[in-house]
């Protein structure tokens, strides 16, 4: 049983190494995504898209992203989420979906 508790301590040790260099890479992809350096793809280089179609997908991009954050503070969220996964999972779920969704903003977002 100790094996086991010690694996178990070690595998979210790694998870949690993981996903804090994941959010390092993260900070630094939108660090050049705002100054603009490097490849990013963007769709308006295909087809032009209208103004009114670029605000909305930026909001709801920006809304998925605060809606994420917003919910994931509440301690009734965080209340239920313990009851399915350990509560030292918790910070590291939170960390690897703002990752995830970060990257998301990055790579959809279209400049008006």
């Amino acid at each position: 049983m100790m094996l086991a508790n010690n694996l178990g301590k070690t595998l979210v040790s790694l998870l949690g190494v993981v996903i804090y260099l994941g959010s390092i890479l993260t900070i630094l992809y939108l660090l050049a995504f705002i100054a603009d350096v490097g490849p990013f793809y963007r769709a308006t280089a295909i087809i032009p898209p209208s103004p009114l179609l670029v605000g909305i997908q930026d909001v709801l991009l920006i809304g998925i992203f605060g809606l994420h954050h917003s919910i994931a503070a509440r301690s009734w969220y965080k209340e239920r989420f313990t009851r399915w996964f350990p509560k030292v999972l918790e910070r590291t779920s939170y960390l690897s979906v703002s990752i995830l969704l970060t990257g998301v903003l990055i790579h959809f977002w279209e400049p008006l």
